[in-house]
């Protein structure tokens, strides 16, 4: 693909260049707030303009209206009626500009079909089609599989482009057969953001210890995970002064299920405390009056899918706020043993899954209709996981989806290691880099072992384990936070963390962790100690004459009292054998009577100890 660059000074915007966008062109404009999206809707000709998530089109027709007095037509669910588009197209709006999403599209293509609109437009001669945010189309692809639905009619029209500041050059052919070229929008000025890089092992206490060392009015989070964010909040303890911004399924699940209220999905003033969900928030232009301080979190454990591309959606994140930021910071853990394949095998691995799916669907279309054999390999084809790389119901490769793999597999690797996440971010032009990496004696994987206990028992085993790790002396450049989670543990779990202050691992490990078993073994130590206590020694060796013949009745009223005196337990050779050693019964006759009798010997306390 050739490449075609336009230089762009300071104070300049995409309009002040073109009068038109490139067609048939992948536009780089290099940062966020280059203007691309309004440069288009300014631009005197009609405009289709893809655009991946709702609240982009919200705040653009907004803002089009408010500014510019330019009438442009959002189409998105539930505002998707065929009769609305209808009656925009036929309206005297010059120029028509219509917003619509991937899923939404084929309301808008429906709407071409009424009769009184084919006679004055043809969709695909008298429209350009814009696909913004473009890299969207590879990322969420696998779990949006609508997204790259109007791609094949996307090269049905005459002129056409894509548009993003941090875009993903796909692989399908079809843009090669078609001419597109790679025209980037150079800045000749300074446009990188300083962004500090705070690798991890405690991501909560990062972030609590950001907020004290960064005092400020307003922060805005971005994070990839409701559940993540809610977690965040409530450790936090800030949810009055929090607001949560995110899809509409995800507010729902908020308010209902996890009873949070402030969650929506209209932008609306910022809490001091705001969090956006980073996929669906990636490309909304945010105009605040103020500067906030921006922080991506990225937490493995609790939710992979909270993973940030410095190259597309920290970019993106953080060229959100059009008025500028304070100051940006990314917190995230590392997993050394995060999965990943590096770029050669990964190939290997779809090429091997798509040659599979190819001869299994070759077979199915060359069996009867309705046959054994059919159903078959039509069960086996929905089983294979390479069928993700071909559009349904076909074995014509998607390429987006491979895009899709190969991009996830290479984001995941910067997360195995501090070095490369650190690297891949130093070596984009978008950012100013410094390291400002906390370890702690506590880790995320710690808390979430406690958090996800399914019982008692794992639980009481997770706060050991914990507090076992504290004995151990912490490395250098690590803070240390021990006392600190003794007490919050001790705060949550009081019960466990005393039993092992007092108790320790080997009697709680002995007890299988389990409290009723736990409180016999402790009796029975108390009941031990007893035993050895040095008043009791002293009134039982007191009591009886080693080497003599001791009358059994005797001997046991001696024990009674003992008993009754010290609240020992067991039965009088029980008792005894913790003393002496304790000869067999014989007879004896004693003053006369014959009497059973024991004798004691070998006594294992002397008055001395």
């Amino acid at each position: 693909m050739k490449t075609r660059t336009i230089y762009i000074g300071k104070g300049q915007f995409i309009a002040n260049l073109c009068a038109f966008l490139p067609a048939n062109a992948f536009i780089n404009k290099r940062y966020p707030g280059g203007g691309g999206t309004t440069a288009e809707l300014l631009s005197k000709r009609n405009s289709i303009i893809i655009v991946p998530n709702v609240p982009v089109i919200v705040g653009k027709v907004k803002k089009m209206m408010e500014e510019y007095k330019l009438e442009v037509l959002g189409i998105y669910y539930p505002f998707n009626d065929p009769n609305a588009i209808v009656d925009y197209l036929l309206s005297d709006v010059p120029f028509k500009n219509i917003m619509v999403t991937p899923e939404s599209y084929k309301k808008l293509v429906k709407a071409f079909e009424n009769p009184k609109v084919a006679e004055k437009f043809n969709l695909h001669k008298d429209f350009f089609l814009l696909f913004d945010e473009s890299e969207k189309i590879v990322q969420d692809v696998s779990y949006r599989k609508s997204i790259v639905e109007p791609l094949n009619d996307f090269f049905r029209y005459a002129e056409r482009s894509m548009i993003s500041a941090t875009p993903i050059l796909p692989s399908d052919p079809r843009f090669e057969e078609y001419g597109f070229e790679h025209v980037i929008f150079q800045p000749k000025f300074e446009y990188s953001k300083a962004i500090e890089i705070a690798i991890t092992n405690n991501i909560i206490y990062r972030v609590r210890d950001y907020l004290k060392e960064n005092v400020h009015t307003h922060y805005c989070f971005f994070m990839n995970s409701t559940d993540g964010i809610l977690s965040l909040i409530k450790h936090l303890k800030i949810e009055s002064e929090s607001q949560v911004f995110c899809g509409e399924d995800s507010v729902k699940k908020l308010r209902n299920k996890l009873k949070f209220p402030n969650a929506t999905s209209e932008l609306k003033p910022l809490a001091k405390y705001n969090f956006f969900t980073s996929r669906f928030y990636s490309a909304v232009d945010i105009d605040l009056d103020i500067k906030p301080n921006v922080i991506l979190l990225t937490d493995l454990f609790f939710a992979g899918q909270s993973i940030f591309d410095p190259a597309t959606e920290s970019i993106q994140a953080i060229g959100r706020f059009r008025n500028g930021i304070n100051k940006a910071i990314h917190i995230t853990n590392i997993n050394p043993d995060i999965e990943y394949q590096s770029r050669e095998m990964a190939l290997k691995f779809i090429e091997g899954g798509l040659e599979a799916y190819k001869t299994i669907y070759t077979f199915k279309e060359s069996s009867l209709a309705h046959s054994g054999a059919r159903i078959a390999y039509e069960q086996a084809l929905k089983a294979l996981p390479s069928k993700k790389f071909v559009i349904e119901n076909t074995d014509q490769i998607n390429y987006f989806s491979i895009d899709n793999s190969l991009d996830e597999q290479m984001v995941s690797s910067y997360y195995s290691s501090a070095d490369v996440l650190l690297a891949r971010y130093n070596e984009l032009p978008n950012f100013k880099v410094n390291n400002s990496s906390v370890i702690y004696t506590s880790s995320d994987q710690d808390r979430l072992k406690r958090e996800r206990a399914k019982n008692d028992v794992d639980l009481f085993k997770a706060i050991v384990e914990q507090l076992e790790k504290f004995k151990t002396p912490k490395g250098s450049f690590v803070i240390d936070n021990r006392i600190e989670i003794t007490n919050e543990l001790n705060s949550e779990n009081p019960a466990m963390v005393q039993a092992y202050l007092k108790h320790g691992k080997t009697m709680i490990i002995k007890a299988n962790y389990k409290f009723s078993r736990l409180n016999t073994l402790v009796k029975a130590r108390e009941i031990d100690a007893r035993f050895t206590d040095m008043p009791v020694i002293k009134d039982v060796l007191t009591a009886f004459n080693t080497n003599q013949d001791l009358p059994c009745k005797i001997v046991n009223a001696k024990v009674v009292g003992l008993k009754s005196k010290y609240g020992i337990t067991g039965t009088t050779g029980q008792i005894l054998i913790r003393y002496f050693t304790i000869s067999a019964r014989y007879q004896k006759v004693i003053k006369g009577e014959r009497q059973w009798c024991i004798k004691l010997t070998n006594p294992k306390f002397t008055l001395d100890d």
